[in-house]
């Protein structure tokens, strides 16, 4: 039975997810999502389709922009969603965004927070890791969308909004300044 493929014998909630912002990480997610069965629709700055006539049509938003832009995001799309939805954050930090997201949006809407640490190169999450931030909101919706990640292999890691911003700190932003510092170093 090990051998056997991952699969889901879960009756889906999710009919469709809409993202907001269309770069590569969404359509990346979109493509993965339609071969699941999932209508996905995508919108952004170059869209005809706005986040608002969106967010009606689907059980799950997914913000996927640039973190300096996601809280903004949330502020400002985050009322429209109700009760029977859910908020998903594809982002990399995660206090300060699910701070907003709960805070913006309905209490009868699900929040989770989700940082795949891959690029849209990648072929498949299999054996990839991701940050997953559930919230006291994450629910059925929630659930689902992390049985997604878990039937293409991705290794998901929990983690509270703390931990996770204190580890991507140090995994992403100390290399980087070990680097200036050697360059700098070497300059002089």
């Amino acid at each position: 039975l090990g051998s056997c493929p991952r699969v889901d014998m879960r009756a889906k909630l999710i009919k469709g997810c809409g993202f907001i912002g269309t770069g590569a990480m969404s359509e990346w997610f979109a493509r993965k999502l339609r071969n699941e069965g999932y209508q996905t629709l995508l919108t952004g700055r170059i869209t005809e389709l706005r986040p608002e006539q969106m967010i009606p049509q689907v059980e799950v938003v997914t913000v996927c922009v640039p973190i300096s832009s996601t809280p903004a995001m949330v502020e400002r799309y985050g009322p429209l969603l109700q009760e029977g939805q859910a908020l998903l954050l594809l982002a990399g930090e995660a206090e300060n965004v699910l701070d907003t997201a709960l805070a913006h949006t309905d209490p009868a809407v699900e929040v989770m927070l989700v940082h795949n640490l891959w690029g849209p190169q990648a072929v498949t999450m299999k054996d990839k890791n991701v940050a997953v931030v559930r919230t006291p909101r994450s629910g059925a919706l929630c659930n689902e969308f992390e049985a997604f990640l878990y039937k293409h292999g991705a290794d998901i890691c929990y983690d509270t909004p703390r931990q996770h911003d204190l580890l991507m700190g140090v995994g992403q932003k100390l290399p980087t300044a070990i680097s200036m510092a050697l360059a700098l170093t070497l300059k002089d």
